[in-house]
């Protein structure tokens, strides 16, 4: 992991003479000295350690990168170049424009024996071992020498030239030839950011998922081509999915959106408060939240909490505007529950609702007291809970720990915000924050869909005939796979909370495992759901086994990837465990959820209620990749350090994460103590 280095020392100068907003940028507080006030000084050199302790120096932070919103040291990747066997010295630039959407890493090799394209792929496998994939350069020239200046250094500005002279296809690069194939191309590539699409390229290894799936589905339909998510998950390319596709329709949109009040039923309608400008029944899934916050008073399930250390320039007035226009833009947070007064439980969105900001000075706090401050912040904001009849059931608390750096937290009712939803707020409060300290106030425009629509599918769903029997069909004879309990540890009392562990995967079983995800032609989450279910497997004993797995019911609408609100589903997964390969098993998942997707927004509380309250599964499988935050990455900003406190029913939730911010895979285990026992 690169670094800047920093000196310290009891001859580290005191700062600039005359200069106190340089020396407040270079001379930093040092986190890990004993003496108050002590000073650490940015070099900005940046450099990693070796194995064997030494420390291998990547150049300035001032040549830093931005690809898809990751920071990226060329040091670290021209350092991995030159470990490859054959290459005697290497330059790493960024290409921009010329068509492209993002900036992209151009690698400049000097190889035993020159280069070609297949040259070019040695070296994008080899760096895949190495690095994360935003460090992979995208592509490579071979040039006899590197260029240098008059002074001896290597002539970056040459080289830059120089990469628009990018590597031929590359050798299995198939074009579009229909109509509908460049249409898909185009809107794969843009919605991907993936350059140029070949009509054979895997959707999943381009980097698609359910998010994006909404994005492409809305895009085609405005284009008159006509498919669904499922389709696109079983036909993941652009050949068999144009080959695929129906006769074009009059309207290829999908079915006209609600409008207010239209799920409420009139008496209900006239007994409005005159300041809601819209209701609808709840969801499913919101009931439960709500139901299980209730039955478990004094505990913070289903109340979410983050919070994240940056390094940035803070203006508390600012962002009070900023928080103001996201309630105003956003119906969730500005949405509160009434299940009492009206013919049946409603959300009720109010027209206006109070900025719930608060700032806290801690600039005179040393690191450890900040820390525990905020600590304790968190703490008293789980205890405080929400009010489901109030409004807003979102809050926002800034921490003030020195001139450059803060604390920003925010704090939910789940049942209004899924974690979607969550990565789109936060990722929009900054946008809307950084480009107003720009002098550019130009907030996002509200998103065209409503989390109404969520609920008026949800609804037909439940009325659906067919979505009822593909669900009871699939979990017939199948018992819940109960979790073994540990009988020397005594019951946990039921406010203590839930047990968190977090694994970082290491790098060299990420790549294996994206490797085999790509062999099996499966996304990266199918291979990682093979692995729950086989260790579901050995701790029940059972080779017939069923998880809980998340899926998203977001409308594919346009911005249907933008709306906040809580389009989560528990699907029950039934799989049986053979002696098949890991491959074999990661497609039987895939195959599963694809036939699934067409039924995803059936309710898992309706399906429950329709056996007889059975508990379908004691253990729940998400995988996430909040990469929207990569759009960040652009800001004078850093994140020091992030943290997202959350609790559900479930008594194991697993968690997959991809971290948006280094590509980093880590395992969240969460387990309920007061069900599975103290120990």
């Amino acid at each position: 992991m690169p670094g800047e280095i920093h000196i310290g020392g009891a001859i580290l100068a005191r700062g600039y003479a005359g200069q106190p907003g340089l020396t407040a940028a270079r001379f930093v507080p040092d986190p890990f000295g004993d003496s108050p006030g002590g000073r650490l000084y940015r070099t900005g050199d940046m450099a990693h350690i070796r194995r064997d302790g030494t420390l291998e120096y990547l150049g300035r932070a001032d040549d830093q990168m931005k690809i898809r919103g990751f920071r990226v040291e060329p040091g670290e990747v021209e350092a991995a170049l030159r470990r490859v066997p054959g290459v005697s010295a290497a330059a790493v630039v960024a290409q921009t424009g010329a068509g492209l959407r993002d900036t992209r890493l151009v690698a400049h090799v000097v190889r035993d024996g020159g280069g070609d394209a297949a040259a070019a792929e040695e070296l994008r496998a080899a760096l895949s071992r190495l690095l994360p994939d935003h460090m992979v350069p995208a592509a490579f020239l071979f040039p006899d020498a590197l260029p240098v200046t008059a002074g001896g250094k290597i002539d970056r500005r040459a080289l830059t030239a120089a990469a628009g002279q990018t590597m031929a296809p590359r050798p299995d690069y198939a074009p579009p030839e229909r109509p509908e194939e460049e249409a898909l191309t185009a809107i794969w590539s843009d919605v991907l950011g993936a350059g140029r699409v070949g009509i054979d390229d895997n959707y999943f290894a381009l980097g698609g998922d359910s998010i994006r799936s909404i994005q492409v589905v809305a895009r085609a339909r405005a284009r008159g081509l006509d498919f669904t998510i499922g389709d696109l998950f079983a036909m993941p390319t652009v050949r068999g999915l144009a080959a695929g596709l129906r006769a074009p329709r009059g309207d290829a949109a999908p079915a006209a959106p609600s409008q207010q009040f239209d799920l409420v039923v009139l008496r209900d309608r006239d007994r409005m408060p005159a300041e809601v400008e819209d209701a609808y029944p709840l969801s499913l899934l919101q009931g439960g939240m709500l139901y299980h916050r209730n039955d478990r008073p004094g505990s913070a399930i289903y109340h979410d909490i983050f919070s994240l250390h940056l390094r940035a320039q803070i203006d508390a007035a600012v962002m009070r505007e900023v928080i103001a226009a996201l309630i105003a833009r956003h119906p969730a947070l500005r949405t509160s529950f009434d299940v009492a007064r009206f013919s049946e439980p409603l959300q009720l969105v109010h027209r206006t609702a109070p900025v719930p900001l608060e700032v806290t000075d801690l600039t005179g706090l040393d690191a450890t007291a900040q820390d525990a401050a905020i600590a304790d912040w968190i703490a008293a904001d789980k205890a405080r809970g929400f009010d489901p009849e109030d409004h807003p059931l979102v809050r926002f608390h800034i921490h003030l720990r020195a001139p450059d750096r803060f604390q920003f937290s925010g704090s939910f009712h789940h049942a209004i915000i899924d974690g979607w939803s969550d990565a789109v707020m936060v990722t929009e409060i900054f946008e809307d924050y950084f480009t107003r300290l720009a002098g550019a106030a130009t907030p996002p425009a509200p998103p065209r869909s409503v989390f109404r629509d969520f609920v008026a599918m949800e609804r037909s769903a439940v009325a659906s005939d067919s979505d009822a029997r593909f669900w009871t069909d699939l979990i017939e004879g199948c018992d819940v796979s109960a979790l073994p309990r540990d009988r020397h540890a005594g019951p946990a009392p039921p406010d203590r909370g839930v047990d968190e562990t977090v694994v970082r995967i290491p790098e060299d079983v990420v790549f294996g495992l994206k490797q085999a995800a790509l062999g099996a032609a499966v996304p990266l989450k199918s291979m990682l759901l093979a692995a729950h279910l086989r260790v579901l497997s050995l701790l029940t004993g059972r080779r017939r086994v069923m998880t809980c797995l998340v899926s998203s019911g977001r409308p594919e609408h346009e911005d249907g990837e933008r709306v906040l609100g809580l389009f989560l589903n528990s699907m029950p997964f039934p799989m049986t465990l053979g002696g098949s390969s890991w491959a074999d098993l990661a497609i039987d998942c895939f195959r599963l959820e694809r036939r699934m997707l067409p039924h995803r927004r059936y309710p898992m509380a309706e399906l429950r209620r329709r056996q007889g309250g059975m508990h379908l599964s004691e253990t729940l499988f998400y995988f996430t990749n909040y990469h929207i935050y990569q759009s960040l990455g652009r800001f004078n900003a850093e994140l020091i350090s992030s943290s997202f406190h959350e609790e559900s029913s479930f008594p194991l939730v697993v968690n997959f994460r991809l971290d948006p911010f280094n590509g980093d895979l880590h395992l969240d285990l969460q387990s309920d103590p007061a069900v599975l026992g103290a120990s």
